[in-house]
């Protein structure tokens, strides 16, 4: 089962959500290499999977957090008995080079452990939810305070996490 919202995005503007959504993946998923051209991170509610990125590939589990940099090759796949479910996010914008090393991610680290004390998949809904609730119209200040909740909540994990000691399971 999988829900997606996309949303307008304004050029020249700070910081842009542009898509967001839930999947609950079936046990054969696997997202072939591809390049994004924005900033996406998913969240891991549950089950287990990979990420493969050029630098190295990683072992997903649920809590886990990967985030696609623009421009970057990847790819993902879900564990045939233990199907991944999660929720992601996209962001673009003049500013959004800055967040991925404010959130404790950079191009050779591309998966963080959210603190077990937080969870952005509410927040992440309630972007999924905005348009149901304006009838096909979105609010852009709602939008982007939804956002940068789901922004601080990870940057809150990541200073919380003895800043940036995060475990990570490296295939």
């Amino acid at each position: 089962m999988k829900r997606q919202t996309y949303f307008e995005t304004y050029a020249n503007c700070d910081l842009s959500l542009n898509y967001c959504g839930t999947e609950i993946c079936e046990p054969d998923f696997c997202m072939r290499p591809h390049i994004r051209a924005e900033y996406l991170i998913h969240y891991v509610l549950a089950g287990k999977g990979s990420y493969h990125t050029p630098q190295r590939s990683y072992e997903l589990k649920s809590g886990d957090m990967f985030l696609i940099f623009p421009g970057q090759t990847v790819s993902y796949e879900t564990d045939p008995q233990d199907p991944l479910h999660f929720s992601w996010f996209s962001f673009s914008g003049n500013k959004a080079d800055t967040l991925p090393a404010m959130l404790g991610f950079s191009p050779d680290a591309c998966v963080r452990h959210l603190h077990s004390r937080f969870s952005i998949h509410d927040a992440i809904l309630k972007c999924v939810a905005l348009p149901d609730r304006e009838e096909g119209s979105c609010n852009q200040f709602l939008l982007l305070s939804h956002l940068y909740e789901i922004l601080a909540l990870i940057h809150e994990s990541y200073l919380t996490d003895e800043h940036g000691n995060n475990r990570l399971n490296i295939a």
